[in-house]
Order: C-alpha cells, then sequence, then structure tokens
C-alpha cells in the first residue's frame, strides 16, 4: 500500500514510496485530478480529539462544500465511529514543509483506501478569514476545504499547466486567499472523480 502526502504549496512523498505520476486533466475539464479513486460511496470523517472543539462548525461547513455535489456518487460525512479519514491538528511523519495544511492518502493500486488531513499547530489559526502565509496565520474553513479537495484526489491546478479564471479562483488553488466555498471548477473536479 502506498501512502502519499499532498502539501499546501508542494506534493511530498512520505516514508519514501514512489507513486506513480498524476495524470494532466486536458484543459476542456479545467480542474486538476489524478489517477486515483476512493472505493464505496460515501467517505466517512472524524475529527480528531485533539481538534479545537470550536473549530467543529467550520469543519463541518468545510464538509458540506463537497457534499451533494450533482455528478458526484458520494459525500463526505462526520462520524464518531469508524471513518475513512481523520482530520488531525497534529504534525504528520513526514511534516508541513511549511504548509499550513496537508493531506495524506493510503492507497492500493488505483483505489484510495483511507486518508487524514492535519492541520499544523505552529500556525495561528483562526475562523474569520484571514490567512497571511508570511505571518504563518490561517483561517481553519480556507484549509479544511482545500484540503478535503486533496482528500478527493484532486490537485492544485497549476501542477497541471497554465490556469482559467474558474481555476484561478478554485478552492484548489493555493494562493491565501479566504475560500470557504468550492468553484464549479472545483464542483466538475469532484464529479469527475466521483
Amino acid at each position: 500500500m502506498k501512502r502519499r502526502a499532498m502539501r499546501l504549496m508542494a506534493t511530498a512523498l512520505v516514508a519514501g514510496t514512489a507513486l506513480a505520476p498524476l495524470a494532466a486533466a486536458a484543459p476542456a475539464q479545467a480542474y486538476c485530478g489524478s489517477n486515483y479513486t476512493w472505493a464505496g460511496s460515501n467517505l466517512y470523517m472524524k475529527i480528531g480529539s485533539n481538534v479545537p472543539s470550536g473549530w467543529n462548525n467550520a469543519i463541518v461547513a468545510s464538509a458540506g462544500q463537497w457534499s451533494n455535489i450533482s455528478g458526484a456518487s458520494w459525500a463526505i460525512l462526520i462520524t464518531s465511529a469508524a471513518e475513512s479519514m481523520t482530520l488531525r491538528y497534529a504534525t504528520p511523519a513526514g511534516g508541513f514543509g511549511g504548509a499550513p495544511g496537508v493531506t495524506t492518502l493510503a492507497i492500493s493500486g488505483n483505489t484510495v483506501v483511507s486518508g487524514d488531513v492535519y492541520l499544523n499547530p505552529n500556525w495561528s489559526w483562526n475562523l474569520n478569514g484571514n490567512l497571511n502565509q508570511a505571518n504563518r496565520v490561517a483561517d481553519v474553513r480556507t484549509i479544511t476545504v482545500h484540503e478535503l479537495g486533496h482528500e478527493l484526489v484532486l490537485e492544485h491546478p497549476n501542477q497541471c499547466g497554465p490556469m482559467s479564471s474558474a481555476e484561478i479562483a478554485a478552492a484548489m488553488n493555493p494562493n491565501y486567499v479566504q475560500k470557504w466555498n468550492v468553484n464549479s471548477d472545483d464542483r466538475a473536479g469532484a464529479a469527475f472523480m466521483k
């Protein structure tokens, strides 16, 4: 089984495992996806016990942005029991590389079997949309929406070439601007990735 980490500003390998290169999306598709898909129709996400409870509403709202998308056959559901993924306020084994968030995926063949989102405890976090990369200030909802897109195996649009206007405005474009909602490009990517 392979484990992959997707960083907000860079993609890195975890535990030295090699991964197949990601396929670039055709320009007509706009979004940037990968060759991997989740098994099953729902992704169950647990909010880790070390995540500040005051963040729960922002995390639930972020998960809701990726649910009930026309053409997609799954939803992200919050659970306290068995989960496909966990959102953690902790440092992953591979570190953050300076990013406020990291997503890790466990992959078997071309199927994602589990994943985790890590929010960097070395950053200052808020719930009001303020982001400042130089000062290491991040908004819980913006970063969570973005990282959950990685859980759905979407990439940063700039990794697939020049960006369209929809890609520039997408939650998956890591440009440190408040993005609490997914846009048409994000939704098209989510529907394609199913």
